[in-house]
């Protein structure tokens, strides 16, 4: 039994569901998280026809101190590649993520305009007193989560998340970079963007979504505030619904004109 994973029996490897279609979603879970957190969500797109690969970031789903071990260019050279695998292959390429996993996308779509859409899940552009995690990490490898302990069991309404029990510092320090890099390159983002913000969401400042929202160029943007959710929107209570508007969103960039066969 690893002490550090929570549900641990659950598969957090990464994934590659092929649809009937010429679309393509790529799905980037969050902060020591698994493409658990995704799956639900990559299932909704997939019954649309839409393809989906959910990669597994670099320092996850194995060790924590592997993940203090990584640095935020490992995380998005490894979602990068994963685009470059299949932007050759896919009319349409559309790229959304989960709380970290939602600064990565934004970091790609600063960088790779042909996206057809951004996705964003509770981004993480803003979390409260990140700015210390540099000296932190000289005292302390570990810190445990307030927010998850050890019960691996599922509250009525939501789904089963995988993930670290703890947060690496040295990684801390190395998601507090990324937003630094990220927050500077809002201005060139210039795709169909909406953005899901739990109002409940403690893990991260939930006003980040709106500045996000302000700061990017794109014309064509949303931002969807769910009232019963916290952080992760796409595996609580209200998921459902965040499920049917993310479908919703991408049909509507592809002008409802689709074919299932194409």
């Amino acid at each position: 039994m690893n002490q550090w994973i929570q549900n641990e029996d659950l598969d957090g490897s990464q994934f590659f569901l092929e649809g009937r279609s010429s679309v393509l979603v790529i799905l980037i879970h969050g902060f020591t998280a698994t493409t658990v957190e995704v799956r639900p969500l990559a299932e909704a797109l997939f019954s649309q026809g839409f393809s989906i690969s959910a990669p597994l970031l670099p320092g996850h789903n194995t060790t924590p101190e592997d993940l203090n071990s990584k640095k935020w260019q490992d995380w998005t050279d490894a979602v990068i590649d994963v685009f470059k695998i299949y932007s050759g292959q896919y009319k349409h390429i559309f790229i959304a993520g989960e709380s970290m996993g939602g600064l990565i996308a934004l970091y790609l779509a600063s960088k790779y305009p042909q996206f057809k859409g951004l996705l964003l899940y509770s981004p993480a552009i803003r979390i409260k007193n990140l700015r210390f995690s540099g000296m932190i990490r000289i005292f302390k490898k570990f810190i445990r989560k307030k927010n998850y302990g050890s019960d691996d069991g599922v509250k009525p309404g939501e789904l089963p998340w995988k993930g670290y029990r703890v947060n690496p510092t040295s990684a801390v320090f190395q998601l507090y970079k990324l937003q630094k890099v990220v927050e500077k390159r809002l201005g060139l983002i210039d795709l169909p963007t909406v953005i899901f913000q739990g109002k409940l969401d403690t893990t991260i400042d939930a006003s980040g979504a709106k500045f996000i929202l302000d700061e990017i160029s794109s014309q064509n943007k949303e931002l969807v505030l769910l009232e019963n959710s916290g952080h992760c929107v796409i595996l609580e209570k209200e998921h459902k619904y965040a499920f049917e508007k993310s479908i919703e969103f991408i049909n509507k960039q592809l002008g409802f004109a689709v074919n299932k066969s194409d």
